[in-house]
């Protein structure tokens, strides 16, 4: 379990994370959940590529970001358990996932409250992410976005020789 929200999470917390999530196989186009789904699982991306899109109030599909191997993607699942999906998100490509469902992870937090060092991160994560797009949305040409997310996209689909 690759992530870079995990990387300052003591060894013995990502260890407990491990024991509880179930890996989730993706072909490509298979949509993971839908927007309005219950959220009741995040995912821990292992392998390939997820788009995340949501409908627009004229009708139009948008992708808002494309995550990949050491992105995540469903956290706010594990805060809320009401909580309702914001996004419909599919696989790319063939991909696989790290689940963790709600329920596991708080069976884990009533045993180990530290545990919640892991939920923390995972938000705090999740705003700084939303604060800098806003930030772009804002103050950056639209031409400079664009070049970003081809930039970001390429790296994404590299090859192991980086083509």
């Amino acid at each position: 379990m690759e992530s870079r929200l995990l990387s300052d999470v003591p060894p013995d917390d990502v260890q407990a994370l491990r024991a509880i999530s179930r890996r989730r196989s993706f072909a490509k186009g298979e949509v993971v959940f839908h927007r309005d789904d219950p959220g009741d699982s995040l995912h821990l991306i292992v392998k390939g590529s997820f788009a995340v899109r949501i409908m627009t109030p004229l009708g139009e599909t948008v992708t808002v970001a494309v995550r990949g191997p050491g992105d995540h993607f469903g956290e706010m699942a594990l805060a809320d358990p009401k909580s309702r999906r914001s996004a419909t998100v599919a696989a790319l490509q063939p991909s696989m996932t790290m689940a963790i469902y709600y329920g596991d992870f708080d069976r884990l937090r009533t045993r180990h409250p530290q545990i919640d060092r892991v939920l923390t991160a995972f938000l705090v994560g999740e705003i700084r992410r939303q604060n800098e797009l806003l930030l772009d949305a804002l103050y950056v040409p639209a031409e400079r976005r664009v070049l970003r997310w081809l930039a970001e996209l390429a790296e994404m689909y590299a090859d192991d020789d980086g083509v």
